[in-house]
């Protein structure tokens, strides 16, 4: 039997290899942003960065960790420039890697927010400087799981 399509109802079919296309698009976007960022002075001072969004709390917050994943106030890295550069050229330097900071934590809160709200409770993401010019993302989420105990009607 033959099942004849106009141009129109193919327009409405439901492709399933095109959401793994996006997935896979999503993936290479990430490779292609860790590749951007991989020489950045950020990485001479930080370890690792995460961002978390609670969707029931609507709070977010990025957090910093050094080499050894301990947490580290950026105010601590400002002082490692002041220390290395003096004051006023430790704060110019200090500047840039902040900006360079934001740039990164924007670009995963971005990541954090595509996941929307309904059954997604909390997202984290995290970019980890593994050494000699090897990063990894990794992306997590906790979903509200919904279960029907009783159901009676009449």
């Amino acid at each position: 039997m033959k099942i004849i399509i106009t141009e129109e109802q193919k327009g409405k079919l439901f492709i399933p290899r095109k959401i793994d296309e996006r997935e896979e698009q999503f993936n290479n976007d990430i490779k292609k942003f860790l590749t951007s960022i991989k020489d950045s002075i950020v990485w001479d001072y930080l370890g690792s960065i995460e961002n978390n969004y609670n969707y029931e709390s609507d709070y977010g917050d990025p957090s910093y960790y050094d080499f050894n994943g301990r947490y580290l106030n950026l105010s601590e890295v400002k002082n490692v420039f002041i220390n290395e550069y003096g004051k006023e050229e430790g704060n110019i330097k200090y500047y840039d890697f902040q900006s360079k900071v934001d740039k990164i934590t924007e670009y995963m809160e971005s990541l954090l927010e595509m996941h929307g709200e309904g059954e997604v409770v909390y997202v984290w993401n995290e970019i980890k400087d593994s050494g000699n010019g090897h990063f990894q993302f990794t992306q997590q989420r906790e979903l509200k799981i919904t279960e029907t105990i009783k159901e009676i009607s009449i």
